[in-house]
């Protein structure tokens, strides 16, 4: 409500990451080491954003719980199966948009399980593929940085911005 009587109807959260690796990056900003109460507690976050008429954006898509460095500072990847991903890591994930989230934020990690050759921002399989066709998300797809390292690693913005619109 502050945010909204500010003039602000956007955020960029909640964390929808779980800490899956012992000095997992994102832990100190996760709602909890477990998938289920972290789904529920996005689910409620997601509720009261939108009671306050500010759009929250579940982040970072697919899930950023097994880094140890934050992409911000370094390229990440994550060493999880796909049906890892699918049966955990994208349990907050599927409460958020079960909630009626409006945004997602994908995040630039690598996902060898899911696409080992592009980013999940850049990836395809995981945007289009992921989260449009198996999880039905029809809202806003929102990237994290273009200017984050794990980013500027492989390729500049303006590169970044034309893949992540490809994907």
């Amino acid at each position: 409500k502050a945010l909204r009587a500010s003039g602000v109807d956007v955020t960029l959260a909640p964390v929808a990451d779980v800490a899956s690796v012992p000095g997992a990056a994102l832990a100190g900003r996760a709602f909890s080491t477990d998938f289920s109460s972290a789904a529920e507690a996005m689910a409620e976050s997601v509720k009261g954003w939108r009671k306050g008429r500010v759009a929250p954006t579940a982040k970072h898509f697919p899930g950023l719980g097994g880094a140890t460095t934050n992409t911000d500072f370094g390229s990440a990847t994550i060493e999880r199966s796909a049906q890892q991903i699918r049966d955990e890591d994208l349990v907050p994930f599927k409460a958020a948009i079960g909630a009626g989230v409006p945004l997602v934020m994908a995040g630039h990690a690598l996902y060898p399980a899911l696409d080992g050759e592009r980013i999940a921002s850049q990836s395809q399989p995981i945007i289009q593929g992921l989260l449009r066709e198996e999880l039905g998300f029809d809202g806003v797809v929102i990237t994290d940085s273009t200017e984050a390292k794990a980013v500027q690693e492989i390729t500049d913005v303006q590169e970044a911005a034309l893949r992540n619109i490809r994907a």
